[in-house]
């Protein structure tokens, strides 16, 4: 009995990526582009005043043109829109919101789009990047080398295996953003492609 359970876990970890093939920064962001975000998430942000943390849920989707759709339908729905050119907004009513322009969003929404669309290695501009593996998965971690991202970001997390699974931001005064991805089978883009036009 010892010898088949044996055998079955050794089969196991043979089928799964070994830990020197996946943990290269240019592989994980391969993974990551090749399998282009269709899923939705739940959000947990810990907030030290608050005696419970705040939760939303919503859905992301990367559309073929490289364009990020991020929105929330609960608690309150709000949607952004996020590419090479900047960040829109909209309400719950799918209306505009007018942009403000604030460096902050523009940093972490490009920031975030890169996270999206496997471009890791622009991270590096603007973060000191490490990174792990164990058997099937990695993590990525980043800490901000710029001042001014920094006052509003000291440390992100991205973990996954051939997708995106989770990541997570702490801010400077020690609150934090937990996201976990679930990824869906059904295409998003005939609910969400509506923004991008």
């Amino acid at each position: 009995m010892q010898k088949i359970l044996l055998s079955i876990i050794s089969f196991y970890f043979l089928m799964l990526p070994s830990i020197s093939d996946a943990c290269d920064i240019n592989k994980i962001s391969d993974l990551i582009a090749n399998n282009r975000l269709n899923a939705k998430f739940e959000q947990i942000k810990t907030i030290e005043v608050l005696s419970k943390p705040l939760r939303s849920q919503g859905v992301m989707w990367m559309s073929e043109s490289g364009d990020l759709v991020w929105q929330v339908n609960r608690p309150i729905k709000s949607t952004i829109v996020i590419n090479d050119q900047g960040m829109v907004q909209f309400d719950r009513h799918d209306k505009k919101i007018a942009k403000q322009k604030m460096f902050s969003m523009d940093e972490i929404s490009l920031m975030f789009l890169n996270i999206a669309n496997g471009n890791l290695e622009e991270l590096e501009k603007g973060f000191d990047m490490t990174w792990k593996c164990q058997i099937g998965t990695w993590e990525v971690m980043l800490e901000p080398k710029n001042k001014k991202i920094s006052n509003f970001l000291s440390a992100l997390s991205i973990r996954g295996d051939t997708k995106i699974q989770q990541f997570s931001y702490t801010e400077p005064r020690g609150d934090t953003t937990e996201i976990t991805l679930t990824h869906q089978l059904d295409k998003l883009s005939e609910l969400l492609s509506y923004y991008l036009k």
